[in-house]
C-alpha cells in the first residue's frame, strides 16, 4: 500500500512541476505592472541592427495569462537618415492571445534553451542577433548575443507553438 502511496504522490509531484508557470498576481493580476518580455532583434542591416520582435507575457484580474507579440519592420536602405528615429522601427504586426497549457510549456522549453545557449555565447562582433528574457522587474533576465544558428531555430519553434508568423530572414 506504501509503495502505491509513494507512486501516486511521485507522480502528482511530477505533474505539479511539469505544470508549474509564475504565480498570476506576479505578472499583473494582482495590479502589478510587472510582465515577461521575450524579445529577438535582429541584424539585416548589419552592424545598424534590424527589425525587432517582443512577446510582452501577462496576466489580467481574471487570473489567466496573456501575450502580446509585436513585430516591427525596418528599410535597410533608410538606415544612414532615419537611425535613431521612431521611423526606423516601424509597427508591422500586432497579437493578443490568451496562453493555454501548451503555450506555457512552450515558454518554459524556449527559456530553457536559452540559459543553456547563454553558456556556449560567444560575441559576434558588430552584427548579430539577441535573444532574451526580462521579467520588467529585474528578477530574470537573460540576453544571448551571438550568431549561433540554433537560437534562431529554437525562436522560429517558439513562434510555430505560439501560431505567430514565423521570422524569415
Amino acid at each position: 500500500m506504501s509503495i502505491i502511496l509513494t507512486f501516486i504522490l511521485v507522480i502528482s509531484c511530477s505533474q505539479n512541476q511539469d505544470d508549474a508557470f509564475f504565480d498570476e498576481s506576479d505578472l499583473g493580476a494582482g495590479g502589478s505592472k510587472t510582465s515577461l518580455i521575450i524579445y529577438a532583434n535582429f541584424d539585416e542591416c548589419g552592424e545598424w541592427g534590424g527589425h525587432k520582435e517582443d512577446l510582452v507575457i501577462f496576466a489580467k484580474s481574471d487570473n489567466k495569462f496573456y501575450a502580446t507579440f509585436k513585430k516591427s519592420k525596418v528599410d535597410c536602405n533608410q538606415v544612414g537618415t532615419l537611425y535613431g528615429t521612431p521611423e526606423f522601427h516601424n509597427s508591422d504586426y500586432e497579437k493578443t492571445f490568451m496562453l493555454d497549457a501548451n503555450h506555457k510549456k512552450a515558454i518554459k522549453d524556449y527559456t530553457q534553451n536559452l540559459i543553456q545557449s547563454k553558456f556556449s555565447e560567444r560575441h559576434p562582433g558588430h552584427a548579430g542577433k539577441s535573444f532574451g528574457i526580462i521579467k520588467t522587474d529585474s528578477t530574470l533576465i537573460i540576453d544571448v548575443y551571438d550568431n549561433n544558428s540554433d537560437n534562431f531555430k529554437s525562436y522560429k519553434e517558439l513562434q510555430k507553438k505560439l501560431d505567430l508568423p514565423i521570422t524569415k530572414l
